[in-house]
């Protein structure tokens, strides 16, 4: 299904502006390479709001929040950046790749569903979700996934004919 990703990113922002502006947070967004993509939209859309959702909960009132989006040959990476405490490195792999458990160790309050959802959408999307630390405070919330290339169908990037 192609969905315009310009439209898709803004109504997920738009979605969750109340929160950002009850706290003082503001959003901005980048998009790179916009256009038509063959995406599950709804998916796509709510993952994007679970991370945006993420980050407006964790970011403290008065600082920033971001949403990068880029659109190249065969990939869509959409990066959510908070100001919130940030991840230890030994605590995101217990975050990320298994159902979601409160009893499981490497979890903690507040992580559950909506991370485990977001690598769904992303698995499902031949991609993966990625966390990184952000420069000056916070984390990174990178969602991969495998599309066409603007202009490209999947056959032409499979190489059928």
């Amino acid at each position: 299904m192609c969905v315009e990703l310009r439209e898709l990113i803004e109504s997920a922002v738009a979605t969750l502006e109340g929160i950002a502006r009850r706290k003082k947070i503001e959003v901005s967004v980048r998009i790179e390479g916009g256009g038509p993509v063959s995406v599950d939209g709804k998916l796509v859309r709510r993952a994007v709001e679970d991370l945006l959702g993420n980050a407006l909960k964790y970011t403290p009132p008065g600082r920033d929040v971001s949403v990068a989006v880029r659109h190249t040959s065969g990939a869509l990476v959409i990066e959510v950046a908070d100001r919130g405490p940030g991840i230890p490195a030994e605590k995101r792999a217990g975050m990320l790749g298994d159902e979601p458990d409160s009893n499981h160790p490497g979890m903690h309050q507040g992580v559950g569903l909506g991370l485990y959802m977001v690598e769904r959408v992303a698995s499902g999307h031949g991609g993966k979700l990625g966390i990184l630390d952000r420069e000056g405070g916070g984390a990174i919330f990178r969602l991969e996934l495998r599309v066409d290339a603007p202009g490209e169908s999947a056959q032409a990037r499979d190489g059928a004919s």
